[in-house]
């Protein structure tokens, strides 16, 4: 029996060399989860090897149940786990699976992640089987949107719609004459937004599956040209002609204006739509990212993604950055790069997560030290900060000293704002003052696309 026992180990461990099993993701995030959650997903494990292999076990927390559609995979073919998720509290949920193969030394490891909104203890029905739900059912689902008006509920004709994914824009379309648009869509996470002429625009996150595919946005309307008239009329006595000059009116109104030149700075007007070298001097940025829990929430992480995203899209080969994420611990996702290796920093951006509390001094130390490592005489060396709020008590006073102290090393601090609430802005405000950069706030999707592009021009244009 003894012998049997070691030759059967014996064969296990040979065919660890023949055999390679990969998984179709390393990483699955459920996102926020709610009563029309679909909580399953499906992962395909493919036998990249010479040899067949079979499944030993599948671990995982008991709040998991698992299905596999054959326990064996033959060599150049592939089989899928089911994973059905059944939170028991609410809450954010960090979890990994692990799968042993007879042809691996080690399991195969799968981060699961989900933020809990709704629990039914009584709505866990077993994991669905392969019979109910095909493998192959879900790799494209319904999605329908209707944008009514907020206040008369009727529907907006040529609303845009579009949708938004780990930062990327997946789908972008009007509504019909009914308000309603509908394609099939493949099973995800997104940013949803909607706007319309005469409108505010809004969003919305969402897992959209086979269970959760309706969508309703609501849009309420911009304030009407009466008022801004009314708003008009009672400034003609205070004109303001530009951001330089201010005409006060006094007596008469054919006497002539008194102009009060300001004392402030000549603005910098940037019109380009990209970074020429003979007007742009070169870029050494260094993002620090807060990837605490909160981001993942109201759509700030989609916002933050697309901002970083189109900003790198538009340098050169002479620029160069840095990412480095922060929550309860900091984390140099990419060193310093040169921005001819965008495909590398855009996959890093997209990849990134939420999760932990927001602890920033750190993050800052190891930010200055990068950009001063890799400081570009001449350049616009800078260090962007983005957060959705205040810093600890404890780090403020740490975080302005070093701001300070690397702003006299021409090392600007810039701070972004996730739709941060009013008590983080003031906090914000003042890192971005002592470190001679600007504070900017993101609140909706255009703005995002736009902030940090106008930000980089903003600071490295030459000036004659």
């Amino acid at each position: 029996m003894q012998g049997r026992l070691l030759i059967f180990i014996f064969i296990l461990l040979s065919h660890s060399a023949l055999a390679q099993i990969e998984a179709s993701i390393q990483k699955h995030n459920f996102g926020e989860v709610e009563r029309t959650t679909d909580r399953v997903v499906d992962i395909q494990f493919t036998n990249n090897g010479n040899d067949g292999a079979f499944v030993l076990r599948t671990k995982s927390e008991n709040y998991y149940s698992t299905l596999w559609s054959h326990r064996q995979v033959a060599a150049d073919s592939t089989i899928t786990l089911r994973v059905k998720f059944n939170p028991r509290n609410k809450g954010a949920y960090n979890d990994e699976l692990e799968i042993y193969f007879s042809s691996m030394q080690e399991p195969i490891k799968i981060k699961l992640r989900a933020e809990v909104n709704y629990v039914d203890r009584g709505d866990n029905p077993a994991c669905p089987s392969f019979r109910e739900r095909p493998d192959d059912c879900c790799e494209d689902d319904a999605f329908m949107v209707k944008v009514i008006d907020q206040k008369t509920r009727k529907p907006i004709k040529n609303a845009r719609v579009r949708l938004i994914e780990q930062g990327v824009l997946q789908r972008d379309v009007r509504t019909d004459r009914e308000g309603v648009y509908t394609e099939p869509v493949p099973i995800g996470y997104y940013f949803m937004v909607a706007s319309a002429e005469g409108y505010l625009s809004t969003d919305s996150t969402s897992y959209i599956n086979r269970r959760n595919n309706y969508f309703e946005l609501e849009l309420e309307k911009e304030e009407k040209e009466e008022e801004l008239e009314l708003e008009e009329e009672l400034e003609e006595e205070w004109t303001v002609e530009s951001e330089e000059t201010i005409v006060i009116r006094i007596g008469p109104v054919d006497m002539e204006p008194v102009v009060v030149e300001s004392a402030e700075e000549e603005p910098i007007l940037v019109t380009s739509a990209d970074l020429p070298e003979d007007q742009y001097r070169p870029n050494s940025i260094v993002f620090l990212v807060d990837v605490s829990q909160s981001m993942n929430q109201s759509g700030k992480l989609d916002l933050l993604k697309a901002s970083m995203l189109e900003m790198i899209g538009i340098l050169r080969p002479i620029d160069q950055v840095a990412l480095i994420s922060y929550a309860s611990k900091t984390e140099v996702v990419f060193d310093m790069t040169s921005a001819d290796r965008k495909g590398e920093m855009e996959s890093a951006i997209k990849a990134l997560e939420a999760g932990g509390m927001t602890s920033g001094a750190k993050g800052f130390r190891d930010a200055y030290e990068l950009a001063n490592e890799y400081f570009i005489e001449g350049g616009n060396n800078e260090v962007i900060v983005t957060t959705d709020g205040a810093f600890t008590k404890r780090d403020s006073p740490q975080i302005l000293k070093m701001a300070d102290k690397n702003r006299k090393k021409d090392v600007k601090t810039t701070v972004v704002g996730i739709r941060s609430k009013s008590y983080a802005i003031e906090t914000l405000e003042k890192v971005a003052e002592e470190g001679h950069g600007s504070f900017i706030l993101i609140e909706d999707y255009d703005v995002a696309l736009e902030s940090l592009v106008d930000e980089i021009k903003k600071q490295s244009l030459r000036r004659q």
